[in-house]
């Protein structure tokens, strides 16, 4: 025996693993051969960034996957436009911009709901309505004063009346303000559609016309119609420009604080080119 032999004679040698048991297959009893673990996975031999390109494309090319990690959106049930009131009587607006015609408005009223709101109204339509000199006003000639992107038109801006006062030498101006009849008119009729026609509670000039549901304006205007043809010169009025906030906006708060009456005037909205109602009345 060689020396190397017999030093390694006294190494103990790890004892071999146990038999495997017999077994035999059958249908109902498989052989243990196949419950054997599966194979390791080949490793792939990628650069660093094609593994992270492969990894991010796993979602994607596995649809089944990303239906379990990403949660779906429900669908929203959509707001049901509310039945229109019964209508009592149509007036039409025949508007312009920047002196250019741009066609009919024609609006449904809705006496039943607000009927001061809407003789009023109607006055007004038909230059009917007399100012405290006895003088007709009407939104004929009258303006838009405000153009709310996306949420409504503000037409009938009625200006103050000048009146001659007759006195000897030459005549001089008097300027008569126009003060619209107060009422207590109250329903139930939300902004809720395209369309719906509303004044100011408590008595207005100006009305709105919506250009998309505005549930807010329920507190601060009552409806009183909705348009029902000309749509199309709806859409042509919202698309005028109007005034945006800039840097004199600061200026005009100074003025404000210092008491400047010429701050006062709030110029946002306002639209650029000139909205007018070049003829109206009861249809």
């Amino acid at each position: 025996m060689s020396p190397f032999a017999f030093c390694t004679s006294f190494v103990p040698r790890p004892s071999p693993p146990p038999p495997r048991p017999y077994c035999s297959p059958s249908p109902t009893t498989p052989c243990c051969a196949a419950s054997s673990p599966p194979p390791l996975p080949i490793a792939l031999n990628l650069p660093r960034r094609h593994a992270l390109q492969l990894f991010l494309s796993l979602p994607l090319a596995s649809p089944a996957l990303a239906d379990h990690t990403q949660p779906q959106p429900q669908p929203q049930p959509q707001p049901q436009p509310h039945p229109i009131p019964r209508v009592t009587d149509r007036v039409f607006f025949d508007l312009a911009v920047a002196g250019r015609p741009v066609g009919r408005v024609t609006i449904a009223l809705f006496a039943d709901e607000a009927p001061v709101s809407v003789h009023t109204f109607k006055q007004l339509a038909q230059g009917t309505l007399r100012n405290r000199a006895g003088r007709t006003v009407g939104y004929k000639y009258a303006q838009a004063a405000r153009v709310v992107a996306g949420k409504r038109v503000d037409l009938g801006r009625v200006k103050q009346i000048d009146a001659l006062n007759q006195q000897p030498g030459v005549p001089q101006r008097q300027i008569v303000t126009v003060q619209p009849p107060e009422n207590r008119d109250s329903n139930n009729l939300s902004h809720q559609n395209r369309g719906l026609v509303s004044v100011r509670r408590g008595g207005a000039f100006e009305f709105s016309v919506l250009l998309a549901p505005d549930p807010s304006l329920d507190h601060t205007s009552i409806v009183i119609g909705t348009v029902v043809d000309g749509f199309d010169v709806v859409d042509v009025l919202a698309n005028v420009p109007t005034n945006r906030r800039t840097i004199r906006d600061g200026y005009r708060n100074i003025g404000k604080a210092i008491g400047d009456a010429r701050a006062n005037v709030d110029l946002e909205d306002k639209p650029l080119q000139k909205i007018q109602i070049t003829n109206c009345g009861l249809l």
